[in-house]
């Protein structure tokens, strides 16, 4: 190309990233049709991380959003249901080949940007790109281990009390590993009112979840993170905050258990009602509780008389 001559125009040179093609600036710039057809059309919106191997009967659910609205017509599922396909570079390219098949009419494509323009699905990490016409700006993987590997929560209850705009979420977890827990509540409008994040490395561990909120209906989100920081289960559950007794009280039971003493007051989210620890001697069963000993719970247990008074 022949630049202009520098005496009578002004110019700077520059050129655009992934082209072949070097153009000078005056005013304005006129593009040959040959570097125009290879500008980029597209933008990264997501990764597909190589990693965690995983197994077989699990699956990787890559959920498409619009300003975090799941778009279920974009989104894609895979099972791993081979040997092969347990390594993360391969269920990765497994996921590309799946999401560029449910979006073959859309411009959505998964794998790696080659200088041609091209996106094609390799093994190893991926990544996911959207053409500004698309109504999709972002992906959320999610893995979903195995129903007989699945992190199980228990001890859900139906409803929890809430008392001067403070409620308390309790309940246990068992996994067969070591993972994050973490546990949001969410009011009836979606909006987090309170959050935690728990460490679990033992079979079977007591979460209480602390949150300011108002009586209403609510959705307890608990998402179990592999240490790779990757989302390997999700679940929610439905949950009433019922406004509790007007009495005072100290803590929403279990939380706080090593100092309840004699006088503490709780308020049980099961039965919605309040207990007060007994004097001693008998206050040492007040704290006497986990998820196989429950025979002093407050108003549950076989035994909870010997330790409490309902107020």
């Amino acid at each position: 190309m022949k630049l202009p001559d520098l005496h009578y125009r002004p110019f700077r040179l520059f050129s655009i990233p992934a082209l072949t093609c070097l153009f000078y600036l005056a005013l304005s710039i006129q593009m040959p049709a040959a570097c125009a057809a290879v500008l980029p059309e597209w933008q990264q919106i997501g990764d597909i991380d190589a990693q965690p191997d995983l197994e077989i009967g699990d699956q990787v659910r890559a959920l498409a959003l619009t300003n975090r609205t799941i778009r279920e017509e974009h989104s894609a599922i895979i099972s791993i249901t081979e040997e092969s396909e347990r390594r993360g570079g391969n269920w990765s390219r497994k996921l590309a080949q799946r999401i560029n098949a449910v979006n073959a009419d859309f411009p959505i494509r998964a794998g790696q940007l080659h200088t041609s323009g091209s996106i094609q699905p390799v093994v190893g990490k991926n990544a996911i790109y959207a053409s500004h016409e698309a109504v999709v700006n972002g992906f959320e993987l999610i893995v979903v281990r195995a129903p007989d590997r699945a992190v199980k929560p228990q001890d859900i209850q139906p409803f929890y009390g809430i008392y001067e705009g403070k409620t308390s979420v309790s309940f246990t977890v068992t996994t067969d590993r070591p993972i994050y827990m973490i546990a949001t509540l969410l009011n009836q409008r979606g909006v987090s009112v309170g959050s935690t994040t728990e460490w679990v490395d033992t079979r079977t561990k007591s979460i209480s979840l602390d949150a300011r909120s108002a009586p209403g209906t609510h959705t307890l989100k608990l998402q179990a993170v592999h240490d790779s920081l990757w989302v390997i289960d999700e679940k929610r559950f439905v949950v009433e905050v019922i406004p509790a007794a007007g009495e005072r009280y100290d803590f929403i039971f279990p939380a706080a258990l090593s100092g309840y003493q004699s006088g503490t007051r709780v308020l049980q989210p099961k039965t919605g009602d309040i207990y007060e620890c007994r004097s001693f001697p008998r206050e040492g069963w007040c704290r006497n509780y986990s998820h196989n000993d429950s025979q002093y719970e407050p108003g549950i247990g076989e035994a909870w008389q010997e330790a409490w008074i309902r107020r």
